[in-house]
């Protein structure tokens, strides 16, 4: 139930996060204290966290499966489990790109921009 709670909240929690800063990338400070450190860190952060926690889940839930069901089918069900990760690693990857390749000053998309465009326009062109 934490886990389900967490994974609706944090995108409200980003957003609300990201939206204080306005339409420029603030100095670095700011940067690490408000986002990096608290929505992109490797080791403990908003998106890590989700990682971390869906992956915990998954023996569990295996577990379970094999107590109520027969093994069948129960690769199909822990590759659910493996998209949500992949999903939560891609939202990742593309807030440490953003974090990478934007500096001080930048203009700051909205964060939907940020996750969603293939070829977003936010990534230096020089």
């Amino acid at each position: 139930m934490d886990y389900a709670g967490e994974k609706f909240q944090a995108p409200l929690d980003l957003s609300a996060i990201w939206d204080k800063f306005g339409p420029k990338r603030p100095n670095a400070e700011r940067w690490w204290n408000e986002w990096e450190s608290q929505v992109t860190h490797y080791d403990h952060s908003y998106v890590t966290d989700l990682m971390d926690r869906i992956s915990d889940l998954k023996p569990a839930y295996q577990s379970e499966w094999l107590q109520e069901y027969t093994p069948y089918r129960i690769n199909s069900a822990l590759g659910r489990w493996d998209a949500e990760y992949q999903y939560w690693r891609g939202v990742h990857e593309k807030l440490r790109h953003f974090n990478d390749s934007t500096h001080e000053g930048d203009p700051l998309p909205k964060l939907n921009e940020v996750l969603e465009d293939p070829h977003p326009s936010w990534i230096p062109t020089h």
